[in-house]
């Protein structure tokens, strides 16, 4: 979608073809044992690369994606990275950098509507998502 702003009037332009659904999509990462507390999280759909779905770290580790300020994620297939940094200067990540970019993360979860597929878990030292909280930890 895009967005022009002239003369105190807008203009928005999508494409003619319908957007998957947005659903919710909630989960926590967790890496060698222990919640990762600080950074983001953000996903691409693999299908078609529509808009990301992005979150912050909570201090549970947990987050809820959204999509354009909207709650949810696309439904389908998706590629995620993390970031997650020292407060320290130079930052120096916490987490291997394969997890913090698209061209070399293996992480990929599953958006569905389907309540048999509410909870995925993807192993990097643990991150386990889901429609719901899901605590367990990796």
């Amino acid at each position: 979608m895009l967005g022009v702003v002239a003369g105190g009037s807008y203009g928005i332009w999508t494409s003619s073809q319908t957007p998957p659904t947005l659903v919710q999509f909630t989960g926590r990462v967790v890496y060698e044992g222990k919640p990762v507390t600080t950074g983001g999280i953000a996903t691409l759909r693999l299908d078609d690369q529509l808009d990301s779905a992005t979150s912050a770290l909570d201090s549970e580790g947990k987050f809820t994606l959204e999509t354009n300020g909207e709650p949810g994620a696309y439904v389908g297939r998706h590629k995620v990275v993390i970031s997650s940094m020292t407060q320290t200067m130079p930052p120096q990540p916490l987490i291997p950098g394969v997890y913090a970019s698209m061209a070399t993360t293996p992480l990929v979860i599953d958006v569905s509507t389907d309540p048999k597929k509410k909870h995925t878990r993807n192993r990097f030292g643990g991150i386990t998502s889901g429609r719901g909280i899901d605590t367990a930890e990796g």
